[in-house]
């Protein structure tokens, strides 16, 4: 595919050692920042979950704060819920939410949005909800 397309002006693709793989992001988030992180498996996105998400995300403690949602599809649903470890196949979400600052002093605010986003945007019904504990 690469010899197919113009050459690029500057080109970064290519092997690479693990430990410069490993540090890729070292300069965005630099020792001493304060985290606080939630995560939860979900089966189903209804609209009163999307609109708390949006809610939330107007109301980051900080730039860096966030939520992710990476879908959970493919092979993962071909297995039996008990064939492995891991019970919760019948995910179609993941979601990790993320309260980050350098400030120590914010600490309980990170806590306090991270939590108020996990309860409050993950749907609670037992359609949607997976509860992993």
């Amino acid at each position: 595919m690469r010899a197919a397309l113009p050459k690029p002006i500057i080109d970064f693709a290519g092997p690479m050692p693990y430990p410069a793989l490993q540090s890729l992001f070292d300069g965005l988030y630099p020792k001493g920042l304060q985290w606080y992180w939630k995560g939860d498996f979900v089966k189903t996105l209804p609209d009163a979950a999307i609109d708390a998400h949006l809610a939330h995300a107007a109301k980051l403690p900080s730039a860096v704060s966030a939520m992710h949602l990476y879908p959970i599809d493919g092979a993962v649903h071909r297995r039996k819920k008990d064939a492995t470890a891991w019970n919760c196949r019948d995910a179609t979400w993941s979601m990790a939410i993320v309260g980050v600052d350098q400030d120590p002093a914010k600490a309980a605010e990170l806590k306090k949005w991270t939590r108020d986003t996990g309860r409050q945007s993950t749907p609670m019904t037992s359609a949607g909800r997976i509860r992993t504990s």
